[in-house]
């Protein structure tokens, strides 16, 4: 299913995603927006700090595309 991203008032991109669990869009996005090594940890290898950028379902584009609003960023510890 193609979601689009929107900026402030005009058109940013698009994304390919699955479905929500209803069928329909999903409620939200989430991209990884950066990926920066952290450290090495003994048990699970590399640590990685990685922004995210969730967007949030906000109707549809005229041409009946999902249409996705940027709603709030966070970093997090991944590994890889």
């Amino acid at each position: 299913m193609l979601c689009v991203l929107a900026g402030r008032g005009r058109y940013s991109g698009g994304v390919d995603r699955p479905a929500g669990p209803d069928g329909g869009p999903p409620p939200e996005i989430e991209i990884v927006a950066a990926r920066r090594p952290k450290r090495v940890d003994a048990e699970v290898g590399e640590v990685y700090d990685v922004d995210v950028l969730v967007y949030r379902l906000d109707g549809s584009t005229p041409d009946g595309e999902p249409r996705y609003v940027r709603d709030r960023d966070y970093t997090e510890e991944r590994h890889a």
